[in-house]
């Protein structure tokens, strides 16, 4: 993002007196108790709740849904924004464990979830207006879920409260398909382009191919024999990587040589999608370019105008899987 760094960082991270602070400590909680306070971000359904800074005895306390990528980026962030404001302070980083976060999905997870021919999470809220027209969604803490048709197929639209970052991805993946509610999981959400031609908010992206933890894998998908919509890549090489601060102007002019593009995600389910058998594929919008500066990016993600790009492109990613369930299912 370079020189608009601060627009993304600044806003994630809360500027309070830190003169009586001697570290800020950053860690995952096992409930959503310490984020029901938050307050839902314009009128969204799913992924509003946000980390909750407490003061507690000299320290300040970054709570956060337990996630080994999520609680790093946060840590970044924290990190980052004491840079730019000039009060840096310690950032103590507990991890959560890997069980906690398979307990901390398991949890939450709604067991009355139906089974369906594919579950799409990430941009549901947006998805398949006319099919979903009428039918309410089901909530609970930290899940919403509707049960719809769509040419001829049951698509289960699973969105979810707070951010399931990273490798939470991951749990969430292996807490579905292990309920054996698919054998389909299908992913709608966005990822930053390492290939300059591309420009924020003009494409959809897909493949069957990430580098995780260092390591090239592949996966079996759905869309890859599918017609494609004309704003659609395909066979894109992709790269996981823990948060957005990580993605320096060093480490992309390196990952450019072999890959496109970059999210937190798409390896991780990928991966627990191939444990569990299943197929996995992946409809993101191309939000922003880490090679080129076109004035757009995360930073600025809610003026009007990226919003009306980035319906149309919704509304593209709909009618891919809808190509996909018809000719799949």
């Amino acid at each position: 993002m370079g020189e608009q760094l601060h627009r993304y960082v600044l806003p994630k991270v809360p500027e309070l007196d830190l003169s009586d602070v001697q570290a800020i400590k950053v860690y995952g909680s096992p409930s959503l108790a310490l984020l029901l306070n938050a307050k839902p971000l314009d009128a969204k359904l799913f992924n509003w709740r946000r980390p909750e800074f407490i003061r507690l005895d000299g320290f300040l306390h970054c709570v956060a849904s337990p996630g080994r990528d999520y609680t790093w980026h946060y840590a970044k962030l924290i990190a980052t924004a004491g840079l730019i404001r000039g009060e840096q302070r310690p950032v103590l980083l507990t991890k959560p464990k890997r069980y906690e976060m398979d307990w901390f999905i398991d949890r939450w997870l709604p067991h009355s979830l139906p089974n369906a021919d594919v579950v799409v999470f990430g941009y549901v809220q947006q998805l398949f207006g006319l099919e979903a027209e009428g039918v309410p969604w089901n909530r609970c803490h930290g899940f919403g879920w509707k049960r719809i048709d769509v040419a001829g197929a049951s698509v289960l639209l699973l969105g979810c409260e707070f951010s399931y970052w990273g490798d939470l991805a991951g749990s969430l993946t292996a807490a579905i398909l292990r309920r054996g509610l698919t054998s389909w999981v299908l992913y709608v959400g966005k990822l930053g382009s390492l290939d300059p031609s591309l420009a924020p908010n003009q494409w959809l992206a897909t493949g069957q191919s990430s580098v995780v933890d260092g390591v090239p894998f592949t996966w079996r998908g759905r869309l890859q024999y599918v017609r494609p919509t004309g704003r659609m890549l395909r066979e894109i090489f992709h790269v996981t990587v823990p948060s957005v601060i990580d993605e320096t102007r060093e480490w992309a002019g390196e990952a450019s040589q072999s890959c496109q593009v970059v999210d937190p995600e798409i390896g991780h389910i990928a991966r627990a999608a191939v444990k569990a058998g299943a197929s996995f594929d992946y409809l993101h919008l191309v939000t922003d370019n880490l090679v080129k500066d076109f004035d757009q990016g995360l930073y600025d993600e809610r003026s009007k105008h990226v919003a009306s790009q980035r319906k149309s492109l919704v509304m593209e990613a709909e009618q891919m899987i809808r190509r996909g369930i018809i000719q799949t299912c």
